[in-house]
């Protein structure tokens, strides 16, 4: 199981908020905790968002900072019997902070080769 899945918010046939609205139905023993990915940083995005049980919004363009801290920060809040991930310093050495993070399973889901090539790079080098 995944513990974690960033789904974007416009995507061709099912957006993500349908797709947020639809993982309880999948009947998951551990569904992942749910954050939204999108260009758009509108009140309105973050309230149907929120409606959905979204508690995190990303807005593109992501760096890699705000990923992190948003990652520690949804896998943190996980219900009791799924071990949350260590909270990272906040003034500590990044590279220890990261190695928290080392031997993690990361499932990208892009659709754009550019992306994907950006990304895979991106978290071959963390």
């Amino acid at each position: 199981p995944f513990r974690v899945a960033l789904i974007d918010w416009q995507m061709p046939g099912l957006d993500g908020l349908e797709t947020a609205r639809r993982v309880p139905a999948l009947g998951l023993r551990q569904p992942p905790q749910l954050a939204l990915v999108t260009a758009f940083g509108h009140d309105d995005v973050y309230a149907q968002a929120r409606e959905v049980g979204m508690r995190h919004v990303l807005v593109k363009p992501v760096t890699a900072s705000v990923l992190f801290d948003t990652l520690v920060d949804v896998v943190s809040a996980l219900p009791s019997g799924q071990a949350p991930a260590p909270q990272p310093q906040p003034h500590g050495d990044p590279c220890a902070r990261l190695a928290q993070l080392r031997g993690a399973h990361v499932l990208l889901v892009e659709d754009n080769d550019i992306n994907q090539q950006v990304a895979r790079e991106m978290l071959q080098q963390a």
